[in-house]
């Protein structure tokens, strides 16, 4: 584990300078940055893999992968518990974009378009949506959201839609891209205690209401740090909202109101250039990965660095969650890491 260098963070509107190895404003997490195992999906698979992305639930991680693959791994070993292949059915060539679990079961959302549901204890698949099929357009979807109302996933031609857990019938679409008034991408969706929230490649993101995608408020967050940078991550829970982007920032936000309320430059802090590539917050703390190698942890209330573990060795990480005091993520070599 590499210690944090100094690293500038913007607290509302004030540059402020942080120390490396500053305490966090908090009680300390329990989360210290110690690998606690690891998996080799791409011997699980039998092929070489990246990982795309995790959800986690207590006693059990489930990863995509870029060939289409699910894998659930034994949260305490690592060891494998079911493998499906996703692309086989969804019908056609894809990679997993995204993973999450609610309380309505596991949900995949594929690259070529189709929403998957699956039984998380033994991976078998309950329903196939062909969104791109409902909404149009030779979309293809980049994430999904699960709680235990519903599942969300967003699309790459700016739709955010939610689905049925039950059925895999589609509830409602919200058009993003006419929201903000240009063509969009959706790059993420999350669920939180304040809502549904949507980040895009243009740097906005979106609040909506859930149970019908009403839009709550828009905040420009590429306009706010002054620079044009796409949101590459969004991750929220019961008190917090934050969001990644394409150049190292880390952006927390009042859900209730889209303000930003502190920034934190990441790529500052390991001292090169990156991309914030996925995003995971708990009670614990909020958590990053980046385009060289690196698990970020910070401290939720007010962004400054707990610790950074050099895993990836300059590959790239992604699919950050977090859980029980536990961070999951993997590498585009097809390693699944499991983090304390």
């Amino acid at each position: 584990m590499m210690s944090a260098r100094a690293l500038s963070a913007i607290v509302g509107a004030v540059l402020v300078l942080t120390g490396a190895g500053a305490a966090p404003a908090a009680a300390a997490t329990v989360s210290t940055g110690s690998i606690t195992w690891i998996a080799d999906l791409s011997t699980v698979v039998g092929e070489p893999v990246a990982v795309t992305s995790t959800t986690a639930e207590k006693d059990v991680v489930v990863a995509g992968t870029s060939t289409g693959a699910l894998v659930a791994a034994d949260a305490g070993t690592g060891l494998t518990r079911w493998v499906t292949d996703a692309a086989g059915a969804s019908g056609t060539p894809s990679a997993v974009a995204g993973v999450a679990a609610g309380k309505g079961g596991l949900f995949a959302a594929m690259q070529g378009g189709a929403a998957i549901a699956l039984d998380p204890v033994v991976g078998s698949v309950r329903w196939v949506t062909f969104v791109d099929q409902v909404v149009g357009g030779g979309l293809g979807l980049t994430s999904v959201a699960a709680d235990k109302d519903g599942v969300v996933v967003g699309t790459t031609t700016g739709q955010v839609v939610s689905i049925d857990a039950a059925t895999g019938l589609v509830r409602w679409v919200t058009y993003v891209d006419a929201v903000i008034g240009a063509p969009v991408a959706v790059t993420g969706v999350a669920l939180g205690k304040g809502g549904l929230f949507a980040s895009t490649d243009d740097g906005h993101l979106v609040a909506l209401d859930p149970a019908v995608g009403l839009v709550h408020w828009v905040t420009d967050v590429a306009g706010v740090v002054g620079s044009d940078q796409a949101l590459t991550a969004v991750a929220a829970d019961k008190d917090g909202l934050a969001a990644g982007t394409s150049a190292g920032l880390v952006v927390s936000l009042d859900p209730g109101t889209g303000l930003v309320r502190w920034i934190t430059d990441a790529s500052v802090a390991l001292g090169t250039p990156l991309a914030v590539t996925s995003a995971a917050i708990d009670k614990e703390g909020l958590f990053a990965t980046t385009s060289t190698g690196e698990l970020v942890a910070l401290d939720p209330a007010v962004g400054l660095v707990r610790w950074v573990d050099v895993i990836g060795a300059g590959e790239p990480m992604s699919g950050a969650s977090a859980v029980k005091e536990r961070v999951y993520a993997g590498t585009a070599g097809g390693l699944l890491y499991a983090i304390d």
